[in-house]
Formats: structure tokens, sequence, C-alpha cells
């Protein structure tokens, strides 16, 4: 296997319930995954696709560059997202969740670069769970027992994946990074950064009147 792969995985409906007053919930969520989406395009020596639910291929594919092959499962989780790159003959894969839209490139390039040494590395999220979760393949067998149940949602995910594995080596931890998951995540955004255009552009929207 060569080549590295980072795949958006899309878990439930497009919409966000963390939408700020003003904004729709599907328009958020749809702003979300776009600015998740383009910065994985942008990732220098790495491939990008889509997983998701079967129903939303049409919707997710009318949102990502045409060259991103958006792939449906059933259920979209991150064993179905690993599965994929595996199928499809990758060295390297890294999971990451829809609702990060101003992740930085560097948490997924320290994901890649873990790799070399560990089979697993986990980027976790301010208040639980993980933002992104990477794996060498062909995968050993005891990841392959935990990604039945594997969850980037479990506040416990990293805890949980480091009990599951052989070696302390075996799972990296890099530096975490913030998701929009309740109304407080908002406060989190970096506005500093360049990039998640979309979701930006919706906040832009909602404080103009205020502003004025």
């Amino acid at each position: 296997m060569t080549g590295r792969c980072a795949v958006l995985l899309v878990h439930g409906e497009l919409g966000s319930a963390v939408a700020p007053q003003g904004v729709a919930e599907a328009d958020f969520g749809r702003a979300m995954l776009t600015d998740v989406a383009e910065m994985l395009h942008d990732l220098s020596g790495v491939d990008s696709l889509v997983v998701c639910g079967g129903e939303q291929a049409s919707a997710v594919s009318a949102l990502v560059w045409a060259d991103v092959p958006v792939v449906g499962a059933a259920p979209p989780d991150v064993r179905a997202a690993v599965q994929v790159a595996k199928a499809r003959g990758y060295a390297e894969v890294v999971v990451v969740a829809a609702d990060a839209p101003d992740l930085p490139q560097m948490i997924i390039a320290k994901l890649f670069q873990a790799l070399g040494s560990s089979a697993v590395a986990v980027a976790p999220a301010h208040g639980g769970g993980a933002v992104a979760f990477g794996a060498a393949l062909p995968m050993p067998p005891w990841l392959s027992g935990w990604l039945a149940q594997a969850d980037l949602d479990t506040p416990s995910v990293v805890h949980d994946v480091r009990a599951a594995a052989q070696r302390q080596g075996d799972v990296r931890r890099v530096p975490g990074w913030h998701r929009l998951r309740s109304a407080e995540d908002l406060q989190r955004l970096d506005h500093g950064l360049e990039g998640w255009d979309a979701t930006r552009a919706l906040l832009v929207g909602v404080r103009a009147p205020e502003e004025a």
C-alpha cells in the first residue's frame, strides 16, 4: 500500500443544532462541511474523500470539489471510513469530523507524521472525543477489534484506543482542536486563521445588523 488519504466523515444529518440565531441549521451544517472539505482538498501530497450516509451522497457531492470521491456507507462511521481507505490501497488514513470548520492543516500533518512510528494517532477534541483519528494500513488485529465500536463523539475515545493497544507506543496523541457541538463552542472559532470562509460568511451575516 502507498499514499495518504484524508477522509471527511459526515455522521448524521447535514444540519447543525449549534447554528447561531438567525442561521438555518442545514445552512450551518453545509458550511462547516464545505470548509473542512476545502481544507483537506488543499493538503499537499494527500488525497481526500468523503464518507457519508448513502442518502446524503448527492447533497454532499454538490458541496465538494468534483474530483473528491463521495462514498456512501451504512453506517457512516470511523470503521467505514478506514475500510474505504484500505480498499482503495492507501497506506495511511486520517478520518476528520465534519464540524471543525477552522481546523488547521497543521493538525492533519501532525497526525500523518505520528503514523510514521505508531499504528494510531489521535487529535482529541476540546470537551471530549476526537476531532481526527489516524491509522496506518494494514491495521493491526487489535485496532480492527476496537474500530467495531469506534466513534469520534465518544468522550473517552482517546483513553479507549490506548487501552485497546498492545503497546504504549502504538498510539500517539497530537495537539487537539475544537469541534462545534454546543453554542459555547462557537466562541472557540479562531477568526485569526485563514480559511473556513463558508462558515465565517454565515457568522458575519448574522453579526452585521448588530454592528450597524
